[in-house]
């Protein structure tokens, strides 16, 4: 939409995409043409931004898959917290079940450093 819209890039010959990384940026081109993807985890969220921000809606899904398969004690309630912010909702809920399956995390130290709202969020998840 960017390339045809009317607005003055889309009469450039140069597309500047200055917020991504290159290895990002290549590896969402790659799943475009070949509708594969293979990154490491370590970008996988920097990844999941771009296919959220450019529309990539398959792309999205899979990399939530990925991300919340690296969901573990530590990282999940941050995991959840940016989940909700960009309305990934298969990841929200992969959260949820992490917690649910891992009660402890209810009195961790990242969940303690959520926000009320949020805290009273995920502990309507786990009333029986």
């Amino acid at each position: 939409a960017l390339l045809t819209s009317g607005m003055s890039d889309a009469n450039d010959k140069l597309f500047r995409i200055e917020d991504v990384s290159y290895v990002v940026f290549l590896a969402a081109l790659h799943f475009m043409y070949c509708g594969k993807v293979s990154i490491a985890d370590s970008l996988s969220w920097e990844l999941l931004i771009v296919a959220n921000r450019y529309g990539l809606q398959v792309l999205e899904q899979l990399l939530c898959i990925q991300v919340g398969d690296l969901l573990d004690e530590e990282n999940c309630c941050d995991i959840w917290t940016n989940a909700i912010s960009f309305r990934f909702l298969l990841l929200c809920q992969m959260c949820v079940d992490f917690i649910l399956r891992n009660p402890k995390i209810l009195s961790s130290r990242q969940f303690e450093d959520l926000s009320e709202e949020q805290k009273s969020i995920i502990k309507s998840y786990c009333k029986p």
